[in-house]
């Protein structure tokens, strides 16, 4: 993957961006990249550099370090380098959050923890998750002799005929007289 991180700003700026795991480490880049507590001397060491995309857009994007290898929501705060190298006194000019999978992007394809025990979660082409119930829908199911405990659920999920409806669930609460006190008669005392 990469360029994960975008800001737009005016052009022809220096745009960094520091990056905060859900402890408030920071990364460090320097040396053997790890996340660690913020340390004002290694303010230098924890820049990722974000560049503009061409000399005129004012987009600023950076990829997100493949050294980050734990999956989680991780905030990357953007500067504006005022002077020679970064420092703590910087701008803010903006904030972000990543979602990692701890090698690429969550997408709506890999949004799912990965599969346990056997169960997994198939998405096909057009985005839909292939769940139990389409399952039970593809194939036939016995309880019995003929399928019957497929065939009622093909019935009882019939768009076109359906056994109920929202309006027929709840036909005897709606058969009830109301009377003139605005009580119903099942609940007048005798």
């Amino acid at each position: 993957m990469s360029k994960e991180m975008v800001i737009i700003q005016p052009t022809g700026r220096t745009v960094y961006a520091v990056i905060a795991n859900a402890a408030g480490q920071i990364w460090n880049t320097a040396g053997t990249p790890a996340f660690e507590a913020i340390t004002a001397a290694n303010w230098t060491d924890y820049d990722v550099a974000l560049v503009e995309q061409s000399s005129t857009s004012g987009i600023y994007d950076g990829d997100f370090p493949t050294g980050i290898n734990t999956r989680g929501d991780f905030t990357f705060t953007c500067y504006r380098r005022i002077g020679a190298s970064p420092a703590t006194t910087d701008p803010v000019v903006g904030v972000g959050v990543v979602v990692w999978t701890g090698s690429a992007l969550v997408t709506d394809a890999n949004r799912l923890e990965p599969a346990t025990a056997g169960r997994q979660l198939v998405i096909d082409s057009s985005g839909r998750a292939y769940a139990d119930l389409r399952s039970v829908l593809a194939t036939a199911l016995t309880e019995g002799g003929a399928g019957r405990l497929a065939a009622a659920l093909i019935k009882f999920l019939d768009v076109v005929t359906p056994v109920s409806t929202t309006e027929s669930v709840n036909q005897s609460a709606n058969n009830n007289t109301i009377l003139a006190d605005a009580t119903k008669e099942c609940e007048r005392e005798p």
